[in-house]
């Protein structure tokens, strides 16, 4: 176990929710009021209709959507939330695809998250590869919340699986972005391949286990200052399954995922890692993007 000490977990100050205007989505939006934001941070939930916005039915959403903006906050409230100042949220509706239009509201909003729900009518358990919320995981320079839980407080146990790597890094720090401010302990799942490169073909699984161990003590050094306790898990396996059944089995309430570069997250996708680990998580999952990994 390895303790950061020192540096202060930066609020959040820009965030993007998608919705559909379904029960799913009201969760996500009800989610984005809870996160720890700083004052004045930017809320902007948008909503994105197939017709003409100028149409009575688009305007009828419109309404509904200034609705479902209330009943989030009365969700966010009863999940400790606290007030958020009216000139802090905004709502806008646009026409055309879901995925696309999300990804060019999180540029133009310059956002650090996008939030989506994945139950509702673009519920990524009834769709494959390409709903909305895997085609804004696949092109967006940003990373993504998929929200699947009733929201009851702010989250205090994420696992974050990690490789190596800086994109990994970032995983971390936005789980500590994301948590509570009273969260003392993180678990950092590392799953181990065939082999690794940098380590002898030749080692011994033990010695495997422990050199992996010891890099994962080494890489927490960058958080000394975050005030937690990280707690590093090597398991072998199916990364697939690995991280869900880790993830449940820790009661963790969070699972954050690095995704690296455009060849390395459609792999992530195609070879079902990302979209398993979203599809069957009992938690939420946010998937991590570096702004200069973006695809598009």
């Amino acid at each position: 176990m390895s303790q950061a000490e020192g540096s202060p977990r930066r609020p959040l100050s820009n965030v993007l929710v998608a919705t559909d205007l379904s029960t799913g989505s009201e969760l996500a939006v009800a989610r984005a009021l809870l996160l720890p934001c700083g004052a004045g941070a930017s809320r902007l939930f948008l909503h994105v209709c197939r017709g003409d916005i100028a149409s009575p039915d688009a305007r009828g959403q419109e309404v509904v959507l200034g609705h479902h903006l209330d009943e989030a906050r009365r969700l966010a409230a009863r999940g400790e939330g606290s007030a958020v100042a009216d000139r802090d949220v905004s709502t806008t509706m646009v026409r055309g695809k879901a995925s696309t239009e999300i990804v060019r509201a999180a540029r133009r909003q310059e956002a650090e998250l996008i939030i989506l729900g994945r139950h509702g009518k673009s519920s990524v358990r009834a769709t494959r590869l390409g709903s909305t919320a895997e085609g804004a995981i696949r092109r967006a320079r940003t990373s993504v919340l998929v929200v699947s839980q009733p929201v009851s407080g702010r989250y205090r146990r994420p696992l974050v699986a990690v490789d190596f790597s800086e994109t990994a890094r970032l995983a971390i720090d936005l789980a500590l972005r994301l948590t509570d401010a009273g969260t003392s302990r993180i678990d950092v799942l590392h799953v181990l391949g065939a082999r690794e490169d940098g380590l002898p073909q030749d080692v011994v699984a033990n010695d495997y286990e422990q050199e992996t161990r010891a890099r994962l003590e080494a890489f927490f050094t960058a958080f000394a200052g975050a005030g937690v306790d990280f707690t590093p898990i090597v398991e072998r396996g199916d990364p697939r399954q690995v991280i869900v059944d880790a993830a449940a089995a820790r009661g963790c309430d969070l699972i954050v995922l690095g995704a690296r570069g455009r060849a390395s997250l459609q792999r992530l996708l195609s070879g079902s890692v990302a979209e398993a680990v979203v599809r069957t998580a009992r938690c939420d999952v946010l998937v991590v993007r570096s702004r200069r990994d973006s695809v598009l």
